[in-house]
């Protein structure tokens, strides 16, 4: 099965409503990029819709589509028992690449990367507005200088908005916890071997 399937959450009015993406959680820029797009879906077209909603029903494109064929659309509505089970399912194996919970009561975003998917990845946090004003920053940048490729604008935004920071830091700190916990299973196995004895 290949993708890049990741669980986004959407917190909205104290309410979280889960998504199951097949192909959008490539990148961090991707779910940004997509949250953008409900925002100015809402602004412009939907202003009775809630954010959370218009997530719901993105297509491809960055429209607002009204189909029962999930195909066609970037993230699947979950109901509260299949965002459970994703979440356990994240915990435990490496089916999912990401998750992201995008709290927009508290202006807050984290990211995790799935430890068997990603070993050497952690997890980081960002504010919502500060990443949706780099996703803008980076499209007029791309627009600009006529970038057409979404995972060069997607190392673009990440280098631009510190998240690229943020993803070595992560990757750095689980490096740190792997070493520091090595010694200690190296004399839990000293350990073992000697009741073995």
């Amino acid at each position: 099965m290949v993708g890049h399937r990741g669980i986004f959450k959407v917190t909205e009015n104290n309410k979280t409503t889960g998504y199951y993406t097949h192909w959008g959680a490539g990148t961090v820029f991707s779910g940004f990029y997509r949250l953008k797009n409900a925002f100015d879906i809402k602004k412009n077209q939907y202003p009775e819709k809630s954010i959370s909603e218009i997530f719901g029903h993105l297509s491809y494109n960055g429209e607002y589509l009204v189909t029962e064929d999930v195909t066609e659309l970037v993230f699947e509505p979950l109901t509260p028992e299949e965002t459970e089970n994703e979440d356990k399912d994240f915990d435990t194996h490496g089916m999912l690449e990401m998750r992201v919970t995008l709290n927009l009561d508290e202006n807050h975003a984290l990211v995790e990367y799935n430890r068997f998917y990603h070993p050497r990845m952690g997890s980081f946090t960002i504010p919502i507005v500060h990443a949706l004003h780099n996703v803008n920053l980076t499209i007029s940048y791309t627009e600009e200088r006529g970038i057409t490729d979404f995972f060069e604008a997607a190392k673009i935004f990440e280098k631009g908005s510190g998240v690229y920071d943020l993803l070595l830091q992560s990757a750095q700190v689980k490096e740190l916890n792997r070493e520091l916990q090595e010694p200690y299973r190296n004399m839990e196995t000293e350990e073992l071997e000697v009741e073995a004895e």
